[in-house]
């Protein structure tokens, strides 16, 4: 099937999980020139990003938790969380995609969290664009909307 030019420009959808944007604000994490490439991706509007409603308060945990720990000093974290909030990622909620969730961590051996993002990217069938290592190993190859975020492409220039 033909593509119009309108639908070839049409940013292309991604659901993430908060590791990815947690990496836009952690320099030590690894992966971080990937996470830069999809955060390049959506400022630019060649992308979309999708995620479950409760990334608003994964992000800040994260960053809550670098700052305890000196990763991210005191005075860039609030202006982090703060940041966060107007990266545009798109936030779902619904009590269907909660037990969507609940069952595909359950087959999938993953935690609930993770089982939301699982859970959108198939109600959505966006591709997953994950950087949580624990979700790689749950997810094996099970779940082929599942791209871990070193293997993300940059969308061409143009769209």
């Amino acid at each position: 099937m033909r593509r119009t030019v309108a639908e070839a420009r049409r940013p292309i959808h991604f659901v993430i999980d908060a590791s990815v944007s947690v990496k836009w604000r952690l320099l030590d994490e690894h992966d971080v020139i990937a996470a830069d490439a999809i955060l390049r991706d959506l400022l630019a509007d060649r992308i979309r990003l999708l995620a479950q409603e409760h990334i608003r308060f994964e992000v800040p945990n994260a960053l809550r938790r670098a700052q305890r720990t000196g990763r991210l000093p005191a005075v860039e974290a609030r202006p982090a969380v703060k940041e966060s909030l107007t990266w545009g990622i798109q936030p779902f909620a619904s009590d269907e995609l909660v037990l969507s969730a609940f069952d595909m961590s359950s087959n999938l051996g993953c935690s609930f969290n993770d089982g939301l993002h699982v859970a959108l990217a198939h109600a959505t069938q966006c591709p997953l664009t994950y950087a949580d290592a624990r979700l790689r190993n749950a997810l094996g190859d099970r779940f082929p909307l599942a791209i871990w975020i070193a293997d993300y492409e940059s969308a061409p220039i143009g769209r």
